[in-house]
């Protein structure tokens, strides 16, 4: 490796690393950071107070519940004349699988979104932590979770939890990725974060 790419790659290795060596928080920041627990489990309480395991019937949702059950039934692929061609296979799949094994109800798809929606915001934190310090990845993870279209998602059978989910999951395999090539450490999990939020971002689930 040439100097220069050294050079590059130690002041990589300290940008990524500004978390852990920033001065410490105070005023306003230092007060966020107090109360970081407190306010996630405010935010887990709403999502468990929001929840009732049900959806709101949609032409997206119902499309993807209708090819969910071709599957499950052994139609095929079939739904209508459109989502059959336009709509990819990942999500009906997976509510087909759910199907299979919990009935047609709608309890365990919304159940799945909720966990899903859990893992977005458990990501995003991590992701901006990285970053910044922590009382702007607590202050940006709970602006996610209080943002009323995503919490109205989380309790729709649609791929927009999921797409959100492969996107920053994608993002923070990256970021590892990188620190895990600039500090010589193995990549491997970084690659398997890579990947998986590659394809939920393509496939939806």
């Amino acid at each position: 490796m040439h100097r220069s790419e050294q050079v590059d790659e130690r002041h990589e290795v300290q940008r990524l690393d500004y978390p852990n060596t920033a001065p410490a928080s105070v005023g306003i920041p230092a007060l966020i950071e107090r109360l970081a627990t407190p306010l996630f489990i405010a935010v887990g309480l709403v999502y468990l107070v929001s929840f009732n395991g049900k959806w709101r019937v949609g032409l997206d949702s119902a499309n993807y519940s209708g090819l969910a059950d071709g599957i499950a039934s052994g139609r095929g692929y079939h739904f209508g004349e459109w989502a059959g061609n336009n709509i990819y296979l990942g999500f009906p799949m997976m509510l087909a699988g759910l199907q299979r094994l919990f009935g047609k109800g709608t309890v365990a798809p919304c159940i799945v979104l909720l966990i899903f929606s859990i893992l977005t915001m458990i990501v995003t934190y991590r992701l901006i932590r990285m970053h910044y310090p922590k009382w702007v990845a607590v202050t940006i993870t709970f602006g996610v979770a209080t943002n009323s279209w995503f919490l109205q998602q989380t309790s729709e059978i649609m791929t927009d939890v999921p797409f959100l989910l492969g996107v920053v999951t994608s993002l923070y395999g990256w970021d590892l990725l990188r620190v895990s090539r600039a500090k010589l450490q193995n990549p491997a999990r970084a690659i398997v974060l890579l990947i998986c939020g590659l394809f939920l971002a393509a496939e939806g689930v």
